[in-house]
Protein backbone atom coordinates (compact mmCIF):
# COMPACT_ATOMS: atom_id res chain seq x y z
CA UNK A 1 0.00 0.00 0.00
CA UNK A 2 2.91 2.59 -1.29
CA UNK A 3 3.63 3.98 -4.23
CA UNK A 4 6.78 1.57 -5.28
CA UNK A 5 7.42 1.68 -8.80
CA UNK A 6 10.49 -0.08 -8.71
CA UNK A 7 12.38 -2.73 -7.08
CA UNK A 8 16.51 -3.20 -7.09
CA UNK A 9 17.21 -6.98 -6.51
CA UNK A 10 20.53 -6.20 -5.42
CA UNK A 11 18.35 -4.78 -2.53
CA UNK A 12 16.04 -8.36 -2.07
CA UNK A 13 19.58 -10.61 -2.65
CA UNK A 14 20.36 -9.87 0.74
CA UNK A 15 17.11 -10.91 2.42
CA UNK A 16 17.60 -14.60 0.84
CA UNK A 17 16.03 -16.01 4.19
CA UNK A 18 12.56 -13.67 3.58
CA UNK A 19 9.62 -16.33 2.70
CA UNK A 20 6.92 -13.72 2.72
CA UNK A 21 6.61 -10.68 0.36
CA UNK A 22 4.05 -8.79 0.06
CA UNK A 23 4.13 -5.94 -2.69
CA UNK A 24 0.31 -5.09 -2.89
CA UNK A 25 -1.02 -2.57 -3.96
CA UNK A 26 1.91 -0.53 -5.50
CA UNK A 27 2.63 0.97 -8.64
CA UNK A 28 5.03 -1.62 -9.97
CA UNK A 29 5.58 -1.89 -13.76
CA UNK A 30 7.22 -4.78 -15.41
CA UNK A 31 10.22 -2.38 -16.16
CA UNK A 32 10.75 -1.69 -12.47
CA UNK A 33 10.38 -5.57 -11.92
CA UNK A 34 13.73 -6.87 -13.05
CA UNK A 35 13.87 -10.47 -14.34
CA UNK A 36 16.00 -11.40 -11.87
CA UNK A 37 14.24 -9.69 -9.19
CA UNK A 38 13.65 -12.79 -6.88
CA UNK A 39 16.70 -15.04 -7.96
CA UNK A 40 18.29 -15.08 -5.31
CA UNK A 41 15.34 -15.66 -2.81
CA UNK A 42 15.75 -19.03 -1.99
CA UNK A 43 13.60 -19.46 0.76
CA UNK A 44 10.21 -17.54 -0.98
CA UNK A 45 7.20 -19.49 -0.23
CA UNK A 46 4.45 -16.26 -0.59
CA UNK A 47 4.54 -14.07 -3.37
CA UNK A 48 1.89 -11.03 -3.68
CA UNK A 49 2.29 -8.85 -6.63
CA UNK A 50 -1.87 -7.86 -6.30
CA UNK A 51 -2.91 -4.52 -7.78
CA UNK A 52 0.23 -3.41 -9.65
CA UNK A 53 0.97 -2.16 -13.18
CA UNK A 54 2.84 -5.17 -14.17
CA UNK A 55 2.18 -5.90 -17.94
CA UNK A 56 4.26 -9.22 -18.33
CA UNK A 57 5.25 -11.49 -15.36
CA UNK A 58 8.05 -12.39 -14.30
CA UNK A 59 10.34 -15.10 -16.20
CA UNK A 60 11.51 -16.37 -13.43
CA UNK A 61 10.25 -17.35 -9.33
CA UNK A 62 11.80 -19.55 -7.08
CA UNK A 63 10.90 -22.95 -6.96
CA UNK A 64 10.09 -22.95 -3.24
CA UNK A 65 7.27 -20.99 -4.17
CA UNK A 66 3.54 -21.55 -2.78
CA UNK A 67 1.36 -18.89 -3.45
CA UNK A 68 1.64 -16.45 -6.26
CA UNK A 69 -0.97 -13.31 -6.33
CA UNK A 70 -0.71 -11.00 -9.38
CA UNK A 71 -4.28 -10.57 -9.87
CA UNK A 72 -5.05 -7.02 -10.78
CA UNK A 73 -2.52 -5.81 -12.88
CA UNK A 74 -2.34 -5.97 -16.74
CA UNK A 75 -0.25 -8.69 -17.34
CA UNK A 76 -0.90 -9.87 -21.09
CA UNK A 77 1.77 -12.73 -21.22
CA UNK A 78 2.94 -15.78 -18.58
CA UNK A 79 6.26 -17.42 -19.12
CA UNK A 80 7.49 -21.32 -18.93
CA UNK A 81 9.12 -20.73 -16.03
CA UNK A 82 6.67 -18.29 -14.17
CA UNK A 83 5.17 -21.23 -12.68
CA UNK A 84 6.77 -24.05 -14.00
CA UNK A 85 9.38 -26.41 -12.31
CA UNK A 86 7.68 -25.32 -8.24
CA UNK A 87 6.98 -28.82 -7.02
CA UNK A 88 5.30 -27.10 -3.97
CA UNK A 89 3.32 -23.99 -6.16
CA UNK A 90 -0.55 -24.79 -4.23
CA UNK A 91 -2.26 -21.58 -5.47
CA UNK A 92 -1.80 -19.45 -8.39
CA UNK A 93 -4.17 -16.01 -8.36
CA UNK A 94 -4.67 -14.54 -11.73
CA UNK A 95 -7.27 -12.70 -12.13
CA UNK A 96 -8.27 -9.27 -13.34
CA UNK A 97 -5.83 -9.34 -16.17
CA UNK A 98 -5.56 -8.76 -19.62
CA UNK A 99 -4.29 -12.29 -20.46
CA UNK A 100 -5.19 -13.67 -23.73
CA UNK A 101 -4.44 -17.52 -25.27
CA UNK A 102 -1.43 -16.09 -27.31
CA UNK A 103 -0.33 -14.99 -24.09
CA UNK A 104 -0.29 -18.92 -21.99
CA UNK A 105 2.84 -21.06 -23.17
CA UNK A 106 1.43 -24.88 -23.10
CA UNK A 107 4.19 -25.56 -20.52
CA UNK A 108 2.79 -22.92 -18.11
CA UNK A 109 2.68 -25.76 -15.35
CA UNK A 110 4.79 -28.48 -16.26
CA UNK A 111 6.76 -29.55 -13.05
CA UNK A 112 4.22 -27.71 -11.16
CA UNK A 113 1.32 -31.04 -10.64
CA UNK A 114 0.63 -29.95 -7.19
CA UNK A 115 -1.35 -26.57 -8.06
CA UNK A 116 -4.55 -27.04 -6.34
CA UNK A 117 -6.13 -23.67 -6.89
CA UNK A 118 -5.94 -21.36 -10.29
CA UNK A 119 -8.06 -18.94 -10.55
CA UNK A 120 -8.17 -16.87 -13.78
CA UNK A 121 -11.27 -14.75 -14.03
CA UNK A 122 -11.99 -12.09 -16.16
CA UNK A 123 -9.61 -11.86 -18.47
CA UNK A 124 -9.39 -12.54 -22.28
CA UNK A 125 -9.28 -16.20 -22.64
CA UNK A 126 -11.24 -17.82 -25.38
CA UNK A 127 -10.09 -21.23 -24.93
CA UNK A 128 -9.82 -23.22 -21.33
CA UNK A 129 -5.91 -23.31 -20.38
CA UNK A 130 -3.91 -26.50 -21.87
CA UNK A 131 -1.94 -29.15 -19.58
CA UNK A 132 -3.53 -28.12 -16.39
CA UNK A 133 -2.10 -29.38 -13.28
CA UNK A 134 -4.07 -32.50 -11.96
CA UNK A 135 -4.24 -31.72 -8.48
CA UNK A 136 -6.70 -28.65 -9.35
CA UNK A 137 -9.54 -28.90 -7.17
CA UNK A 138 -10.75 -24.93 -8.02
CA UNK A 139 -10.79 -23.53 -11.44
CA UNK A 140 -11.92 -20.42 -11.85
CA UNK A 141 -12.46 -19.09 -15.45
CA UNK A 142 -15.50 -16.60 -15.40
CA UNK A 143 -15.99 -13.50 -16.89
CA UNK A 144 -13.69 -14.66 -19.97
CA UNK A 145 -14.67 -15.14 -23.71
CA UNK A 146 -14.49 -18.71 -23.29
CA UNK A 147 -16.75 -20.12 -26.81
CA UNK A 148 -15.98 -23.80 -26.41
CA UNK A 149 -14.53 -26.44 -24.35
CA UNK A 150 -13.16 -29.36 -26.23
CA UNK A 151 -13.75 -33.13 -24.78
CA UNK A 152 -11.37 -33.96 -22.54
CA UNK A 153 -10.65 -30.65 -21.46
CA UNK A 154 -11.24 -31.77 -17.56
CA UNK A 155 -10.42 -35.48 -18.12
CA UNK A 156 -7.68 -35.11 -15.88
CA UNK A 157 -8.90 -33.46 -13.16
CA UNK A 158 -10.51 -35.85 -11.15
CA UNK A 159 -10.46 -33.93 -8.25
CA UNK A 160 -11.74 -30.62 -9.31
CA UNK A 161 -14.51 -29.70 -7.09
CA UNK A 162 -15.17 -26.31 -8.03
CA UNK A 163 -15.53 -24.77 -11.43
CA UNK A 164 -16.75 -21.31 -12.55
CA UNK A 165 -17.54 -20.70 -15.84
CA UNK A 166 -20.22 -18.22 -15.73
CA UNK A 167 -20.34 -14.80 -17.76
CA UNK A 168 -18.52 -16.83 -21.30
CA UNK A 169 -19.50 -17.28 -24.82
CA UNK A 170 -20.51 -20.93 -24.09
CA UNK A 171 -23.28 -22.31 -26.44
CA UNK A 172 -24.71 -25.28 -26.93
CA UNK A 173 -21.98 -26.18 -29.86
CA UNK A 174 -19.30 -25.18 -27.94
CA UNK A 175 -19.73 -28.22 -25.74
CA UNK A 176 -20.68 -31.89 -26.11
CA UNK A 177 -22.25 -34.65 -24.19
CA UNK A 178 -18.94 -35.70 -23.03
CA UNK A 179 -17.49 -32.58 -21.64
CA UNK A 180 -17.64 -32.98 -18.40
CA UNK A 181 -17.81 -36.41 -18.32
Amino acid sequence: NNQIEEIFPEELARLHRLETLNLQNNRLTSKGLPEEAFEHLENLNYLYLANNKLTVAPKFLPNTLISADFAANYLTKIYGLTFGQKPNLRSVYLHNNKLSDAGLPDSMFNGSDNVEILIMSSNFLKYVPKNLPPALYKLHLKNNKLEKIPKGAFSELTGLRELYLQNNYLTNEGMDNETFW
